[in-house]
């Protein structure tokens, strides 16, 4: 990074803090709606309307996410790159969820696999867009942070192929899972622990950026 940039960065250092924080604080909010949203519906909680209700205000806190990811953008264009490709994953995971689900089965399964996947890698290369975002406005002010932020990518990008596999394998014999559980539960289990992991460890990277902007001094 040449001087002019980490002058502009740190000149800009209050403003990067706020809009990360604000990412920290919804990526927290968005999970916690998700996580009960998921449980409620696998106790038979809540019905088709509530269930739909929890999936809009989840697409609703991701595109805040999109919001805040452009406003970095100004210091950073991989920012709203990154902005783009969760804006897509949203709207699409947003119109497939409206699909009735009695009609979903009715197509073939190549079909059914490819619509149940299909947003997934708008995510994950927005994720690596995320980070290099990250690792640009912070190399050569705070390099320990970059490498939190590279472990985290190495972690991610594993587990979300693993996931992508595991989600299309069991979409294609969605009809047939009983067969073929035991192949799918180890990978399920495996990617979920690795996305568990992701989770949190982000936060823990995203909180650590957030201060490191918040001390910052020109």
């Amino acid at each position: 990074m040449d001087n002019n940039n980490i002058y502009n960065i740190k000149l800009n250092s209050d403003y990067l803090a706020k809009w990360i924080n604000y990412i920290f604080i919804i990526t927290i909010v968005s999970h916690i709606m998700v996580f009960i949203g998921s449980f409620l519906s696998r106790t038979g909680e809540i019905g088709l309307t509530v269930s739909i209700i929890f999936s809009v205000i989840d697409s609703g806190l991701s595109l805040v996410i999109v919001y805040c990811l452009f406003k970095l953008s100004v210091i950073d264009k991989t920012f709203g790159k990154a902005a783009l490709f969760f804006a897509l994953f949203t709207i699409i995971n947003l119109l497939t969820g409206f699909i009735p689900e009695a009609k979903l089965l009715q197509l073939p399964p190549l079909a059914i696999a490819i619509i149940s996947t299909i947003s997934a890698p708008l995510s994950l290369y927005g994720e690596y867009l995320e980070h290099s975002g990250f690792v640009n406005i912070l190399r050569g002010l705070e390099d320990s942070i970059v490498k939190k932020w590279d472990l985290l990518w190495y972690v991610y990008l594993p587990t979300s192929i693993l996931l992508m596999i595991t989600a299309f394998i069991s979409a294609y014999y969605i009809d047939k899972m009983e067969r073929i559980i035991d192949l799918i539960y180890p990978l399920l289990l495996l990617g979920s622990f690795g996305a568990l992991f992701c989770f949190i460890y982000k936060l823990y990277v995203l909180k650590k950026t957030v201060n490191f902007f918040k001390s910052l001094e020109i």
